[in-house]
Formats: structure tokens, C-alpha cells, sequence
């Protein structure tokens, strides 16, 4: 069962500079040694989807994703402000693809992105519960899709409150 899913380039809007701080930061020290991600040890329960419709519009809840969509779609808060997520955006960043059994998604960030514009970027996160999830942005700044999609760089989802992402902690994402 295939869950990858891949869109056009459509144009992204804003991003809020809260999110670009955090996802510098939690880049800063991404190039660990160890081979394990969130989207490793989640993707053996993480039931994938082959619907390639698109979102059709409907708005997913933060505990419920909506069927054939990215599973962590919904409007979230964090320490950092609130960020909502869906098939076409991370963020305020153009999701180009997402794979729920691997529990990733490759981004593209703005044209007026103030770091990284246009660059793609390379984000894993952790199974959703119902008190919501963790992600980690473990590549940025890349050319091509392509290349975040081949990435090595990981993340350890084995304390992701405390530490993991690149020497950070992970981004925790709760329900609205």
C-alpha cells in the first residue's frame, strides 16, 4: 500500500517567523549519527492511504485526519504559536509530499522566505494520539524535492520532549 502523495508547486503563503526561528534552530545540529527517526519506529502503525483526490477541501480535526490526507492535518498549538496543517501546507510552507507510513513530509518554503527561499526542507514526525503529536524538521535549505526526499539526515524519536532533533527537542503539536 503505497501512502505517498506529491502536489504541484502551488504558491505558498506567508510563513511566520516564530516557525522559521524553530526550524533554524532545530537544523542547527541535525547531522547525528543515529539511523533512527519518528518516522522509523511510526511506521509500523501508521495506516497509509492511496487516495490520490486531494483533500477536496474538508478540514480534518486534530485527533481525526481526514481519510487519504495527511494524518496530522488540523489546527495545532506550541510552545511557539499555533500552526495548521494540510495536504497543501505545513506551516505556511508548500507541502510538496508526504508519505504517512514513513511518517514524512517534504516541504517548500516560500519565494519570500527571509532564510531559505525556495528551498525544500525534509520534516518526520510522530505517531498523532489524541494529545497530539512531535515533529522535527531534520533537513532544510535543499535545491530539489528530490534531494530532501534523499536525505540521511534523522532525527531520535526516543525523547522527543527533551532532546533528538538535532540537539533540540522535537516540536510538540497539541489540538487547538
Amino acid at each position: 500500500m503505497n501512502a505517498k502523495r506529491n502536489f504541484g508547486m502551488a504558491a505558498p503563503s506567508a510563513r511566520s517567523m516564530a516557525w522559521l526561528l524553530l526550524a533554524a534552530l532545530a537544523f542547527a545540529g541535525c547531522a547525528e549519527d543515529d539511523e533512527t527517526t519518528g518516522a522509523d519506529s511510526a511506521a509500523a502503525g501508521s495506516g497509509g492511504t492511496t487516495d490520490t483526490a486531494g483533500s477536496g477541501g474538508a478540514e480534518a480535526s486534530a485527533t481525526e485526519p481526514s481519510t487519504g490526507g495527511i494524518e496530522v492535518a488540523g489546527d495545532w498549538s506550541s510552545e511557539w504559536g499555533d500552526e495548521s496543517i494540510d495536504d497543501a501546507s505545513w506551516a505556511g510552507s508548500a507541502v510538496v509530499s508526504f508519505d504517512n507510513d514513513a511518517n514524512e513530509a517534504i516541504t517548500q518554503t516560500p519565494e519570500d522566505d527571509m532564510y531559505n527561499p525556495g528551498k525544500f526542507n525534509k520534516i518526520v514526525w510522530t505517531e498523532p494520539g489524541d494529545d497530539g503529536f512531535y515533529y522535527c524538521t531534520v533537513d532544510y535549505g535543499l535545491d530539489s524535492a528530490d534531494d530532501a526526499e534523499a536525505s540521511a539526515m534523522t532525527a531520535d524519536d526516543s525523547d522527543p520532549a527533551n532532546d533528538g532533533c538535532g540537539g533540540f527537542s522535537w516540536t510538540k503539536l497539541a489540538p487547538k
